[in-house]
């Protein structure tokens, strides 16, 4: 290794944008390490996070497999990371209870003034008390206290570090202050107390939707358009190759999915959507102008990966959705392994730079994971593939399948790769189905009994 591949710091910027955008990152991240020989990861030496893209750089950072969550997220019968609507969308009665206090007091507040014996108000006083209203309106719609509770469980369960001060790697989680507007970094000196889980709760908290969370004497806030400064902070802590993942691109479709149908308009998506394309528009402008700025003033490398705007309309599903979900995963996987072809046939800066540390070319070997994804059934997916994983990994490990390794090429090999799935799924039955899930036979166990216990008080 140079001394300058040795002083090389990678980073990971993931920024954030709802649940779809968190999938998108899963699913370019996991094409970045089949598309990249040695890409791993969990191996980057920062991980800054803002929003939903906290949560999935804190996993990361916390040594969990992309690949592990890519399989997770997009078959609905496995439980690893097992998140649902319930865990986000949950009133925040506290703020519900406030609004409808001092909504009322207005109210009672400005009858009194619109009936009284008095001469009639001037308008100006009438829009007086109607600021009360506005006052009264909740700080936001739902709480993301449910959802805390899950990463906590999720962590815990899967070994992630909830400290980031023993994190396996160094994690950066941004939000703002409500109250003064300064930008905060999780994790950094001062704030390495909050736990993980809180911090992303806290950069997730984006107005009008989810309530300001407070740490301490503070609420915070998700940073909203200033999430791209987490390319200055990155800089800050020493990066000089900078992997962006951004989902935030504005939509150009001709065609826009409705609950009425397809219509051609942003605007017949509702007043949602409209919040959301005026977002996608600032931090994909004000993203752009901060890589320009770094380009031209340091040499740090920058590899961006986002998704074109005619690719909207796959966010525009719900992601409860599984084919939704499915669309969004494998789209990422296939356009970011184009962009990486692509990135070697034009010979980018920033991969000869990073390949002086990590690799030095594309792989010939995809991930079998690919294949199987794309072959096996949705219900039998996660058996299938741990018992071809298990079957390649032995035959890979012999020194004739080393040889074939550099002399068979990509296309049969892949051939190979999904007749051993779809053998797997053949023959594996209900042991695959126990297989996916752990408790299929202790749930089968306890049916029995229940049964067994309704024909013996029959009997009685």
């Amino acid at each position: 290794m140079t001394e300058q591949a040795a002083k090389t710091k990678v980073a990971l910027c993931l920024p954030g944008g709802g649940t779809s955008a968190a999938m998108f990152q899963v699913g370019a991240l996991a094409a970045l390490e089949d598309g990249i020989e040695g890409f791993d990861a969990n191996a980057f030496d920062l991980y800054v996070g803002t929003s939903s893209g906290a949560s999935v750089a804190a996993p990361l950072a916390g040594a969990r497999s992309i690949q592990r969550i890519y399989r997770a997220v997009i078959d609905p019968a496995d439980v690893y990371f097992g998140l649902e609507t319930k865990h986000l969308l949950r009133a925040d009665l506290g703020e519900w209870r406030r609004t409808i206090v001092s909504g009322l007091g207005a109210l009672r507040h400005g009858a009194r003034s619109l009936f009284s014996r008095q001469d009639a108000p001037a308008p100006r006083l009438l829009l007086e008390e109607l600021e009360r209203l506005y006052d009264s309106l909740p700080a936001g719609f739902f709480t993301l206290d449910r959802y805390e509770r899950f990463l906590e469980d999720f962590f815990a369960r899967r070994g992630v570090p909830n400290s980031f001060s023993m994190m396996p790697r160094p994690l950066r989680i941004m939000a703002h202050d409500l109250d003064s507007g300064e930008q905060v970094l999780f994790g950094s000196q001062g704030f390495e107390h909050v736990p993980v889980s809180r911090a992303c709760v806290a950069s997730m908290a984006s107005p009008p939707y989810f309530s300001p969370v407070r740490i301490g004497d503070r609420h915070y806030i998700d940073p909203g358009a200033a999430q791209v400064s987490h390319l200055d902070v990155a800089v800050g802590e020493g990066a000089n190759v900078i992997v962006v993942i951004n989902p935030m691109v504005p939509v150009n479709v001709a065609s826009v999915p409705t609950g009425h149908g397809h219509r051609e308009s942003v605007r017949d998506k509702g007043m949602v959507w409209v919040l959301n394309q005026s977002l996608r528009i600032g931090i994909h402008r004000l993203l752009h102008e901060s890589l320009a700025r770094i380009s031209s003033t340091s040499d740090v490398g920058v590899a961006l990966v986002e998704p074109e705007p005619s690719d909207g309309a796959l966010f525009m599903y719900s992601p409860a959705n599984f084919a939704a979900r499915r669309n969004i995963l494998e789209h990422a996987y296939r356009s970011t392994r184009n962009l990486v072809d692509t990135w070697f046939a034009t010979g980018a800066p920033f991969l000869h730079f990073y390949r002086r540390q990590i690799g030095n070319g594309a792989s010939v070997f995809p991930s079998l994971h690919h294949h199987a994804r794309a072959f096996l059934r949705p219900d039998r997916r996660a058996a299938s593939l741990l018992w071809a994983g298990a079957l390649l990994r032995c035959f890979v490990a012999s020194p004739p399948a080393k040889a074939l390794h550099h002399a068979i090429s990509t296309r049969v090999l892949g051939l190979v790769e999904a007749f051993i799935g779809a053998a797997v799924q053949r023959f594996h039955g209900v042991f695959g189905r126990e297989l996916r899930n752990p408790d299929a036979h202790r749930d089968r166990d306890h049916r029995f009994l229940v049964l067994e216990n309704r024909r013996f008080n029959r009997s009685t």
